[in-house]
């Protein structure tokens, strides 16, 4: 990138001309930078230890949709309805680390057909990491959040389980006729 800014004040650019040009190079070096994946794998791991701490009040479902399917996790003010946001949520960093993946395999990784199989592997978890946001922002709320509300069709519910205040994880079980039925759908 260093070049390119040479070559265009070589060319009889301005260093004001130049100056936009410098900029993107800075940027594109922070986001192919190795510091910012770490930070990124970091606030990754955090997320997912809070997001599992709050399944306790939230539900699976709930807690994945509030922390990993957010851009943003929000946090009420006590005694008023206004919500902040506190913390980055798994859409955005995700999204921030296919960036910095995309990029940094564009800048660092060389084309040759000896190093095929890391672009393969690279270009894979872009491709999964696509489809889990295409996943996220399409189909999750019709599809798995009804089957799991017990919402089998537009107007049938599904009786599987009592009402969740009247059932714990350690002595709730279904009986075999709920699973048969729950498998047939």
């Amino acid at each position: 990138m260093e070049q390119a800014i040479a070559t265009v004040e070589s060319a009889g650019a301005t260093p004001a001309s130049a100056a936009p040009l410098a900029l993107v190079a800075r940027a594109l070096d922070a986001l192919t930078s190795l510091k910012f994946t770490i930070v990124c794998l970091i606030l990754l791991m955090v997320l997912v230890v809070a997001c599992t701490l709050a399944q306790v009040d939230l539900g699976t479902f709930g807690a994945v949709n509030a922390y990993i399917r957010s851009f943003l996790v929000w946090c009420r003010l006590p005694g008023t309805s206004t919500a902040i946001p506190i913390f980055p949520g798994g859409g955005l960093i995700g999204l921030l680390l296919t960036a910095n993946l995309a990029a940094a395999q564009l800048k660092r990784l060389e084309r040759s057909r000896r190093k095929i199989g890391i672009w393969v592997v690279h270009a894979g978890l872009i491709l999964l990491f696509a489809g889990e946001f295409v996943t996220a922002l399409c189909f999750s709320t019709v599809s798995a959040d009804r089957r799991i509300l017990g919402v089998t069709g537009w107007d049938q519910p599904l009786e599987l389980a009592p009402p969740l205040g009247d059932r714990t994880t350690s002595n709730y079980r279904p009986t075999d006729s709920q699973v048969r039925e729950s498998l047939t759908m």
